[in-house]
């Protein structure tokens, strides 16, 4: 089967795969690390990336041969059965796992071929991360999470932290500690902290586990937002599909491949 680039633009527009070149993939422009002014940017650019590794004497293909092309202003949702690839797709778009072949793009820049300090300090910058676990540091305070990135970067953030933590409701919450918290508590935090720095990409892996109906429609619709309203590139992995009516695209994985969009 050929392997095509699923383009992702806003609101559904350009529904129509198309074949993704080999070489270059130029992006419209740089990604910034306060995101993105021109939606239908390229943001996110995955060029025939594969993942495979070893298990004794067979080798496991996690993700096959895979061409994606986010844009500034979408929000995509990956859907599919457990081992399908989901995760390890979101984990090597966001620099966290290097692919054993092709290349990731953010923006225009190098990511998966970029040394490990260049690609954290991309992915401090330019992803938000919202993993299954809400990954918090346990022996800080709600606030003192994003005040520990304020350090990093030479910067004081406190008023954005406050509105995120009231958007999402767990403001009252700012002087407690992540073991103090419900796991819906935990995971709403670390959302506010991954759309902190305004980063041009979100990648989020779950986000609704631990919520309840409401929370869970509040964080997709604070997710929308940040793609529709503020040119964020937005990729959602989840099982609930109640949610999906926020998105703009819904891709379906198995087996370590993206299904075409007319059979998914």
């Amino acid at each position: 089967m050929s392997v095509h680039e699923h383009e992702m633009t806003p609101g559904g527009q350009s529904d129509v795969p198309v074949r993704m070149p080999a070489g270059d993939v130029p992006a419209r422009d740089a990604v910034r690390s306060d995101g993105p002014r021109d939606f239908g940017a390229r943001v996110l650019t995955l060029d025939h990336v594969s993942r495979s590794y070893g298990d004794g004497d067979e080798v496991i293909h996690a993700l096959h041969d895979t061409s994606l092309g986010v844009r500034a202003g979408s929000f995509v949702a990956v859907v599919g059965p457990s081992g399908s690839g989901k995760s390890t797709l979101l984990s090597i778009a966001g620099g966290l796992r290097t692919p054993s072949a092709g290349r990731v793009l953010l923006g225009d820049r190098p990511l998966s071929s970029a040394g490990e300090r260049q690609r954290a300090r991309m992915r401090l910058t330019g992803i938000g991360f919202v993993l299954q676990g809400a990954n918090l540091v346990p022996f800080l305070t709600v606030l003192e999470q994003f005040r520990l990135v304020d350090r990093i970067l030479h910067r004081d953030g406190r008023d954005r932290a406050l509105a995120l933590l009231d958007g999402l409701g767990v403001s009252a919450l700012a002087g407690k500690y992540p073991e103090e918290l419900s796991g819906g508590e935990r995971q709403r935090v670390a959302i506010a902290r991954a759309m902190y720095l305004k980063p041009p990409l979100i990648l989020a892996d779950e986000p609704t586990a631990a919520l309840d109906s409401e929370r869970a429609f509040d964080v997709v619709r604070i997710l929308a937002d940040e793609a529709h309203h503020n040119g964020r590139a937005v990729v959602m992995v989840t099982h609930d599909t109640r949610l999906l009516g926020s998105c703009d695209r819904v891709l379906t994985m198995r087996d370590g491949r993206i299904l075409p969009e007319a059979t998914a």
